[in-house]
């Protein structure tokens, strides 16, 4: 088992706010300072075959999700803060977040997007979960898996972000 270096923890924190900020999109001047990973510009109202009933409150709360989760991810790999039990308390948080996601009352049209938005929050608490064991224990190899897990995560979160953007432009609502 070879030791987690110094250097691997400015590894992960690169690696967590490289793959964080590739799914985010820029905010407007009046928006919050954390980026979301659900931001998009303004839609606008299309001819729609979906019911879009409810679609605009579930993606207010989801929003307001995201902007949690980016704010967590963000909190927990600030250089300056980094710690095992930051990581720790930050992958219980997405995990709460998740729990949120799957028991808020979602829309038909947006349930299963819903489900992988929850998929996503605990995918990356799994991969922030699993970092965090790996710096405590120095297990570079734990290390990798977990940073692999991270970038996983990232590449899930871009594809569910593309569909909320979808489903809030099938039904003219506002991010």
């Amino acid at each position: 088992m070879r030791r987690v270096a110094p250097v691997a923890i400015t590894v992960l924190v690169v690696a967590v706010t490289l793959v964080f900020a590739a799914w985010t999109q820029a905010q407007s001047p009046t928006a919050s300072p954390v980026a979301s990973p659900f931001a998009s510009p303004a839609a606008s109202p299309v001819a729609s075959p979906v019911s879009c009933a409810g679609v605009q409150a579930w993606l207010t709360a989801t929003q307001a999700r995201a902007n949690q989760a980016a704010k967590i991810i963000t909190d927990a790999v600030n250089p300056a803060k980094l710690s095992n039990q930051g990581l720790q308390a930050a992958a219980q948080q997405l995990r709460q977040l998740a729990a949120a996601q799957r028991a808020m009352a979602t829309p038909p049209e947006a349930k299963a997007i819903s489900q992988k938005i929850a998929g996503t929050l605990q995918a990356y608490a799994d991969a922030i979960s699993q970092v965090a064991s790996a710096v405590k224990s120095g297990n570079m190899d734990e290390l990798n898996k977990g940073l692999t897990a991270v970038k996983d995560a990232g590449t899930q979160l871009q594809g569910t972000a593309q569909a909320v953007s979808d489903l809030a432009t099938a039904c003219g609502a506002k991010m």
